[in-house]
């Protein structure tokens, strides 16, 4: 019986204090006369909503978190042991546990995301309170209960038609900076919820229209419309920011976007891409994200264009560079999460299986509701299954796989010593198209994993015979006979 993992999950922080909102009103006066007081006020609460919402998502502050990936790892471990390699009974309870996970962690994803928006809600609340024309300003508490009576925020309704805070009316004395800073903090309060609003959309826009140099808004304006999957205005955004000034966040931001455009000059964009972020790297040396970005842009260029193992080497050295420089409170659980992902990945491709795992569990830690499982056990089922095949031989017949041998020792005499020669005799199936992995047999009758790069899939099959050179051997030493 397959422990359950309904306990593995559980949340504990309270909303109470956790914003700090000052409850003394005369210290204000109207927003126009006193900017710099409501501005750095304001300016707070928005951060105590980041790190609130950081706060949810980071393990230290979970009661069991990390320990539910720890008992998850042991439950699969279990499992892993307890049952045969070519078991179905092995995958069916690997199946049960994973769905059985992911429903909870579905469950404790939603609490977080209305726990974030009830913050939200908070701050807005605040914000609308210091910011609206004085004849308005009324107690916090008594103007939530007079004007939105006993409804409640909800990432739902902040969606909907029906949007509580999407209207807002600035007080008049305001400059149109002033107005345009608090349309800034006022989108970056909506951008904390995990999809696109259109109320960030419309708060952003409303600060570049009435400050079209406030190139912070045009970087998280930017950043949302990737939330939509809109490259083309996210890119404008960017390429917007970069003419207001070179920042090493315009910079960054901007090859972000060149990374994700799939056209005719995929080759330019993806140099590009590269080019900015080694100016940022010089602008900031011990930027994460610059270096984080550099790696991804080598590992596209290599995948879509050059196939060249440099560009894996640098993607490799670039996004160890990046996690040297991780910090708690800087990077969001999400960055921390990419990183590890998509480093796993690269390893796997790489066949550095046991870093692979080693990354895709790291990762786990940092999202509960993707933490990689399928990743891990299919890693591992593949590693077992390759283990197993030459256990078995393939599951060859002696006598034919003697005969196999006799054949290729025969055609072999009088080469040079130095080339390899392999039949294959089976073909490990496995999720990714890349590389194809077999299994095959030597002249010395020693059975092999085999990985087969950039190929056609279908142009070399079990049965054909492939030479190649030893790593000791020169071109020369094959092809002066």
């Amino acid at each position: 019986m397959i422990a359950d993992t309904n306990d593995i999950f559980s949340l504990s922080i309270s909303l109470k204090d956790i914003l700090e909102i000052k409850e003394k009103r005369d210290i204000f006066t109207t927003p126009s006369l006193d900017f710099a007081s409501h501005s750095e006020e304001l300016t707070r609460i928005t951060n105590n909503v980041f790190r609130f919402r950081e706060r949810l998502f980071r393990l230290e502050t979970l009661n069991s978190e990390m320990t539910s990936v720890q008992k998850l790892g042991s439950i699969m471990d279990m499992i892993l042991q307890s049952f045969p390699d070519d078991s179905p009974q092995k995958n069916n309870e690997l199946t049960k546990l994973l769905d059985n996970y992911f429903q909870n962690a579905k469950k404790l994803t939603r609490e977080r995301d209305m726990r974030v928006a009830e913050a939200v809600e908070l701050a807005l609340e605040h914000f609308n309170n210091l910011t609206r024309p004085p004849i308005r300003r009324r107690p916090i508490s008594t103007e939530l209960k007079d004007e939105f009576g006993k409804e409640e925020i909800s990432i739902s309704n902040l969606n909907s038609d029906n949007r509580i805070y999407s209207q807002h009316s600035f007080d008049p004395t305001l400059s149109s900076k002033q107005k345009a800073y608090y349309s800034l903090l006022r989108g970056r309060l909506f951008s904390v919820l995990p999809e696109y609003t259109r109320e960030t959309e419309e708060n952003l826009t409303k600060s570049i229209k009435l400050d079209p140099f406030l190139f912070e808004a045009w970087n998280l304006l930017g950043e949302h419309f990737l939330k939509k999957c809109d490259i083309k205005q996210a890119k404008m955004c960017f390429d917007r920011s970069l003419e207001i000034g070179r920042s090493f966040e315009s910079l960054r931001r901007s090859a972000l976007v060149l990374r994700h455009l799939d056209n005719v000059e995929t080759f330019q964009n993806i140099n590009k891409s590269i080019s900015l972020c080694k100016e940022a790297i010089e602008l900031d040396i011990s930027d994460f994200y610059s270096w984080y970005g550099l790696g991804m842009s080598h590992l596209k260029l290599f995948f879509n264009i050059s196939k060249d193992n440099k560009d894996l080497r640098k993607s490799m050295l670039a996004l160890n560079r990046a996690e040297s420089l991780i910090k708690p409170d800087k990077q969001t659980c999400e960055e921390i999460w990419d990183l590890y992902h998509n480093r796993a990945t690269l390893h796997q491709y790489l066949e550095n299986f046991s870093q692979s795992i080693d990354d895709y569990w790291k990762a786990s830690i940092y999202d509960l509701s993707n933490p990689c499982l399928k990743e891990i056990i299919n890693v591992s089922n593949f590693v077992s299954e390759i283990s197993f095949a030459i256990q078995k031989k393939a599951n060859i017949k002696e006598s034919t796989l003697d005969a196999i041998i006799k054949k290729m020792k025969n055609s072999r005499a009088g080469s040079n010593t130095k080339l390899i020669m392999l039949r294959l005799l089976a073909e490990i199936p496995h999720n990714s198209s890349i590389p194809q992995e077999f299994i095959g047999v030597d002249v010395e009758g020693e059975l092999k994993a085999i990985s087969i790069f950039n190929i056609m899939r279908g142009a070399i099959k079990v049965g054909d015979e492939i030479h190649f050179i030893s790593e000791k051997a020169s071109k020369d030493d094959v092809f002066k006979e």
